[in-house]
């Protein structure tokens, strides 16, 4: 019996060697910062969020803690009622130094973090790519603040109108930039599957990359990597999407359409119906708006119905869109409105849906029998529907 125990607490403890937590040390020097606090926040190995301080003392600061894997940090220094920053990566069971000015605390020079020298290769690519497109984003956010000003001060409509043209136009020219963003994080996850840094970077893509890349990359991360707080997450993600292709029972939601009026998806069974979710705010869901009609003309007398269901908007937006657009000749619902704390069904959730535009085809009987994710999926639904009718 002991000798049975004593098997079970060993496979046991070499099992989770990656969730032992280690002690790290993280101090340096950093001048011209006379009389400054130092703020270090973490999380630690019980997954707990950790905030130390110190003063910096002869411009030289200490702290300890204890981590299981190489783990993001957020350091500040307060000096004169200035706050600065930088990310830092902490390592279990390393002894990490940095030093620098309080001036320029984003460009510390930091040794004993490899993730760290990792973190800064990957950072020292895309920002490549941000200083391309930097004059274009520059203008892009004072476009989205003159709108917000715009409707905050309730000026006319073609005022408003005028002023989303112009920043759906410099949208649009920033659209290469985050292909090229992209694609920079897809080289480095492929060209350093051992790096904690690789699971963080590709989780923002886990629902939007076919799930066979997804998966193909993932099986290639070290046990560590795969077993690291992301790198779990991004198990469970390719969990749902495998589940996501076995056709199972609609989630049935109720809720009001634009005009008013109550409708349930159950109240659809006998007839094929598309879910499609997007955002007035999404330039791809509306570009493919023409598209749609075009198949809703063809197949809505032979049994197609079309929920368009519109998600992180704000019900001035969502009507104006779909006036604008022509959509008003299907069913529309929307989301819990952006900005409220309203509570209800996250619809979203219940369909897993992350990445817009997404449409998901559900048969007469209100089973799930296909999924369409992104802009590159619109041949798929065409054949799909095709084949049904």
């Amino acid at each position: 019996m002991y000798k049975h125990l004593f098997t079970i607490i060993l496979v046991l403890l070499l099992g989770s060697t990656n969730t032992l937590a280690q002690q790290f040390t993280f101090s340096g020097k950093i001048s011209g910062g006379a009389d400054a606090w130092v703020f270090l926040s973490y999380q630690n190995g019980e997954k707990k969020l950790v905030r130390d301080s110190c003063r910096l003392q002869d411009e030289t600061f200490s702290f300890k803690g204890n981590i299981n894997e190489p783990t993001r940090s957020n350091l500040m220094l307060k000096a004169g009622g200035k706050n600065s920053f930088a990310t830092v990566y902490l390592e279990p069971a390393a002894n990490i130094t940095a030093t620098g000015n309080a001036d320029k605390l984003d460009q510390l020079t930091i040794s004993g973090s490899k993730t760290q020298h990792e973190y800064q290769l990957l950072q020292s690519r895309l920002d490549v790519v941000n200083n391309e497109f930097a004059p274009t984003s520059a203008k892009t956010n004072v476009m989205m603040k003159a709108v917000a000003a715009a409707k905050k001060d309730k000026q006319p409509e073609h005022v408003i109108d005028s002023l989303s043209t112009i920043l759906d136009s410099l949208k649009k020219l920033r659209e290469p930039a985050a292909a090229k963003y992209e694609a920079v994080v897809r080289w480095f996850v492929i060209m350093y599957p051992n790096s904690y840094i690789s699971p963080t970077q590709m989780n923002v893509y886990t629902n939007s990359w076919p799930l066979d890349t997804v998966k193909s990359i993932y099986s290639k991360f070290s046990a560590g990597v795969q077993n690291s707080l992301v790198g779990l997450q991004i198990k469970n993600t390719i969990a749902k999407r495998e589940a996501d292709l076995l056709a199972k029972p609609g989630f049935n939601f109720t809720g009001m359409d634009a005009s008013g009026k109550k409708i349930s998806l159950n109240d659809f069974k006998g007839r094929y119906v598309l879910l499609d979710f997007w955002g007035s705010w999404c330039i791809p869901c509306r570009e493919g708006t023409p598209h749609l009609k075009e198949l809703f003309a063809k197949y809505h007398k032979t049994g197609l119905d079309v929920i368009a269901i519109a998600c992180n908007d704000t019900p001035e937006d969502w009507k104006k869109a779909i006036k604008k657009d022509g959509t008003g000749l299907w069913y529309n619902m929307m989301q819990q409105p952006r900005g409220t704390d309203t509570k209800g069904t996250d619809i979203n959730d219940e369909y897993n849906v992350h990445l817009f535009p997404t449409k998901i085809l559900i048969d007469k009987t209100g089973t799930i029998i296909a999924r369409f994710s992104g802009t590159g999926d619109e041949a798929a639904l065409d054949k799909k529907l095709a084949e049904l009718f």
